[in-house]
C-alpha cells in the first residue's frame, strides 16, 4: 500500500512529504494507525507516554505523526 492509498483511506486524509524540511513523513493520528496496522488509540497512547512524538504544525490543532519514526518503533519492536 502506497501513500496515496493511506491518504485515501484515512478519515483526515494526512499522509505528507515535507519536501523542504528533513525528508520526514508525516501522518495524522488515523493515517499512522493505518499504517501501522494498530488502532488510533494505540497511536494516541504512545504519543501521550512518550513513546512517540506528536508534532503540532503550525496554524493547525491537528497532530502530526513522523511515519520515519513510527517505522524505528516498530523496527525496535516495541
Amino acid at each position: 500500500m502506497n501513500n496515496t492509498d493511506l491518504a485515501r483511506r484515512s478519515r483526515k486524509g494526512a499522509i505528507a512529504d515535507n519536501r523542504a524540511g528533513a525528508g520526514r513523513r508525516y501522518a495524522s493520528i488515523d493515517a499512522a494507525a493505518i499504517y501501522y496496522g494498530v488502532g488510533h488509540r494505540l497511536i494516541r497512547k504512545l504519543v501521550a507516554n512518550g513513546t512517540l512524538t506528536g508534532f503540532q504544525l503550525p496554524g493547525s490543532k491537528l497532530i502530526r505523526i513522523d511515519l520515519d519514526e513510527l517505522d524505528r518503533l516498530a523496527a525496535d519492536g516495541q
